[in-house]
């Protein structure tokens, strides 16, 4: 929907996806089969037009997936399954100051809450089971200026990160313990030109 000046979109994705995996290893053959299932959903607000003082954007984004598999190797008897999910909710804005026509500096943050959780059961034992949830807190800044009218210089740094989670491919309980998230920084500089 657009508004005078601003713009607001929804967005809704999901993905199914079956597979089988089956490959030989050592004396036997391993055969995997599983699924995935995903959906998406996104809703923002964001400013529309040219020649403002400042544009932004606000929104708020959230995932989910699922991931199931069997794993089996002949001739040995037995399998092992698998269920795993992951979440994440997640608020964001962000915001450039157009402080003269040649200059502008930008600011962003995201909050973003991630759950994780497995349960594995190997066959003839018991199922495992575990959940993780940790709260991100992640920005940028950015400065760019306009040294000619199609010669642009910028400079941004920003964090990121991947959530933690679990082993999508457990082989038993031991793979209950949940993997830390990563966590990034990257330094950027540019000077892009238009041409024609």
């Amino acid at each position: 929907y657009h508004g005078t000046g601003w713009a607001l979109s929804a967005i809704a994705a999901w993905q199914n996806l079956h597979f089988s995996r089956t490959f030989a290893f050592g004396p036997g053959v391993v055969s995997s089969p599983g699924r995935w299932r995903q959906d998406v959903q996104e809703i923002r607000l964001a400013t529309d037009g040219e020649q403002r003082q400042w544009d932004g954007v606000v929104g708020l984004y959230r995932q989910h997936t699922t991931i199931a598999r069997e794993s089996s190797y002949s001739p040995y008897p037995g399998s092992t399954s698998s269920e795993n999910s992951q979440d994440a909710l997640a608020a964001y804005a962000d915001g450039t100051w157009h402080v003269t026509r040649t200059i502008n500096v930008g600011a962003g943050v995201r909050v973003s809450h991630d759950k994780a959780d497995t349960q594995v059961t190997p066959s003839g034992g018991s199922t495992a089971a575990s959940r993780d949830s940790r709260t991100s807190v992640l920005g940028q800044l950015s400065a760019g200026y306009l040294l000619a009218h199609d010669w642009r210089v910028y400079a941004r740094v920003a964090q990121g990160y991947k959530p933690g989670g679990f082993n999508l491919a457990p082989r038993g309980g031991m793979d209950t313990d949940a993997f830390k998230p990563e966590r990034s920084v990257s330094y950027e500089l540019g000077s892009p030109i238009k041409r024609g």
